[in-house]
């Protein structure tokens, strides 16, 4: 999954002088979505409290959590 998330970064960015700072901010996207979903299997974060945070990240203004 890293691998797809740091090619479409560099894609988007076209490798311009962004491309480091895109992947960092992907790294930290992914780091912070794999914590979602560990609480969740280990029963600390209910699917339905999932599904509320995902819907909150789509209506979010904040590029990190629409990503």
């Amino acid at each position: 999954m890293k691998c797809e998330t740091d090619e479409s970064s560099r894609m988007m960015n076209n490798g311009g002088p962004d491309s480091s700072t895109t992947e960092v901010y992907a790294d930290d996207i992914e780091k912070e979505a794999n914590s979602y979903f560990q609480q969740m299997f280990s029963a600390q974060l209910t699917v339905d409290e999932m599904i509320e945070l995902l819907a909150g990240f789509k209506e979010s203004s904040t590029g990190s959590e629409i990503s």
